[in-house]
C-alpha cells in the first residue's frame, strides 16, 4: 500500500503508515503494540491477538485487517488509493453486516 518493494504480510497489517493510521483511527492500536514487541511476523502477531483479546475485538481486528488487505488489493490491481476513513467504513459495515446475519 506505500509501494514498498519488501512487501509482506507484516508490513502490510502492522508497519505501513496505512494500516498504522487505520488502526489508530479505530482506536485500536493500544491492542495490537504488545504483539509487536513479542512477535516478529504477522502469523504469531495474529494468533496472540486471536487468543488474548476479546471475541469483540477479534471480531473487530479481523474485519479491520481484511479491509486493509482490500484495499492493498485495490491499489495494487486497479490502482485505487483509498483513504483511511474509506478502509475503516468498509471495516465497520463489514461487521455491522455479520453481526445482523448471526443474531440468533
Amino acid at each position: 500500500m506505500c509501494d514498498d518493494p519488501h512487501e509482506d504480510s507484516y508490513h502490510i497489517f502492522f508497519h505501513c503508515k496505512t494500516a498504522i493510521d487505520v488502526w489508530n483511527a479505530a482506536n485500536v492500536w493500544h491492542l495490537i503494540a504488545p504483539s509487536l514487541n513479542q512477535f516478529d511476523n504477522a502469523p504469531d502477531i495474529i494468533f496472540n491477538l486471536l487468543q488474548k483479546l476479546s471475541a469483540s475485538q477479534v471480531e473487530n481486528v479481523v474485519t479491520i485487517m481484511w479491509s486493509i488487505w482490500k484495499s492493498r488489493n485495490l491499489k495494487l490491481w486497479e490502482h485505487v488509493s483509498e483513504s483511511t476513513v474509506t478502509i475503516l467504513e468498509r471495516a465497520k459495515h463489514l461487521l455491522e453486516c455479520w453481526r445482523k446475519a448471526n443474531r440468533k
